[in-house]
């Protein structure tokens, strides 16, 4: 694709009090400086040229300006009537004056990514600037501050991943070489001329995938296994088998981090994989990272698919805090709450485990590893009782924590439907 575009600009710039009205030693310099109250507004007039092309295997862009400034505000040394420096109350003497000046110059920049090698980026950027003022001898001519021509090459090579913890590594290396600089602002020693020099810069990075795999570990290994091969203990009831992260085929949603994060956010109601839709953002993307780390070659995403994502998701949109209340109000209103939860997990508790005859409270008691922690763990997330499939899927993942038996959430459809209305009865009433 070839593109190009053009910017005109126009710039302003009012002399201020000190290059108007200046009479004295400045403390900073130690010279004498005089303003001038006729100084004129500077002004400037900017052309900007861009010219580029990007490819599947080079991108390329050329810029080029030159900018004219008029009126151009300096200080200018004095020289006495005799031909010597002009020396007021001890000090040079330097009076602000004005002049036309011009700034041109432009930048190359050169990538090349070679497919099937597109691991590999070697950037190429050449530099030039040039600044000069008009009507001025030799040793006033060019403008101060002004940089050499410079070379820039940068050789990058990416890695995806090295094992379970780092991800997206690079290694690049950088040369920096800048040209002799002949054109300096020689007036009164300010500058002199630069030699040519190269510098060298190292480069490494990577991702370390640390709260990722914390966070498989807590809410996955359970049905995926430690090595997330689909093999944990609580799977090994499932139909059909919980996913095995080191096989790219077969994903109903498909393994691009997109699609992935669509598994989380939504669930898969065909299969044992509940909504995570309760975890940060932010832990969802980490745990998306880490399990790419368990094979090689899962697919990259386009920037269409990720703005498709956070279109679909609102992702850039942050997340929204809720309504804030007075701590000291809080604690009074916690305080109530742990209170009347803890009574009241006792006391069915102590119901659940008397029952001889209502099928909802033998069920129960069947599948749970520890009534009360059970009881506990329901009351802490209170949208299980949203609908059967929300239950089924709470009490599925890492079952033992919550104090069930694995595999519960897999038993006959009527007894979990049972179940589920007894608990909501005697838990919502």
């Amino acid at each position: 694709m070839l593109y190009t575009k053009l910017n005109v600009s126009r710039g302003y710039w009012a002399p201020n009090i000190a290059e108007l009205g200046s009479n004295g030693i400045h403390e900073g310099t130690s010279r004498y400086e005089l303003g001038d109250a006729d100084l004129k507004a500077e002004s400037s007039l900017q052309f900007d040229y861009t010219f580029g092309v990007n490819g599947e295997h080079i991108s390329a862009e050329a810029d080029i300006f030159h900018n004219g400034i008029y009126q151009y505000i300096f200080q200018r040394k004095l020289s006495s009537a005799l031909g010597g420096d002009s020396i007021t109350a001890g000090s040079e003497t330097f009076k602000f004056v004005q002049g036309d000046a011009r700034l041109m110059g432009g930048e190359i920049r050169i990538d090349l990514h070679p497919h099937p090698l597109d691991w590999i980026h070697y950037e190429n950027t050449f530099s030039y600037v040039e600044g000069y003022q008009h009507n001025q001898p030799d040793s006033s001519r060019y403008l101060p501050l002004i940089p050499p021509p410079r070379w820039q090459s940068s050789l990058r090579v990416d890695i995806e991943s090295a094992g379970k913890l780092f991800h997206n590594i690079f290694v690049q290396i950088e040369s920096d070489f800048f040209f002799k600089q002949d054109k300096y602002y020689a007036a009164y020693g300010t500058e002199t001329a630069t030699p040519r020099y190269i510098l060298f810069n190292l480069g490494m990075g990577t991702d370390i995938i640390a709260k990722g795999k914390t966070l498989f570990e807590a809410n996955c290994v359970s049905c995926h296994g430690a090595e997330g091969k689909g093999d944990g203990i609580a799977g090994k009831s499932m139909n059909p088998p919980p996913r095995n992260f080191t096989n790219l085929t077969g994903w109903k949603n498909g393994n691009k981090i997109s699609q992935m994060y669509k598994t989380l956010q939504e669930g898969l109601s065909t299969s044992g994989m509940p909504q995570f839709n309760n975890i940060p953002i932010e832990d969802r993307f980490a745990l998306i990272h880490y399990v790419r780390t368990l094979a090689q070659d899962y697919p990259k995403d386009s920037p269409e698919d990720l703005k498709s994502l956070d279109a679909q998701y609102s992702l850039s949109s942050g997340a929204k805090l809720p309504n804030q209340i007075p701590v000291a109000t809080a604690q009074k209103v916690l305080i109530s709450e742990v209170s009347t939860k803890s009574e009241k997990i006792k006391i069915l508790t102590d119901k659940i485990k008397n029952e001889k005859s209502e099928k909802g409270a033998l069920i129960f008691r069947s599948m749970t590893i520890d009534v009360k922690r059970a009881l506990t763990t329901l009351f802490s997330y209170p949208k299980w009782n949203e609908n059967e499939s929300q239950f089924v899927n709470f009490i599925g993942i890492s079952p033992d924590q919550k104090g069930f038996k694995a595999g519960s959430a897999y038993l006959p459809k009527e007894d979990l439907t049972t179940v589920f209305q007894y608990l909501k009865n005697i838990i919502t009433q």
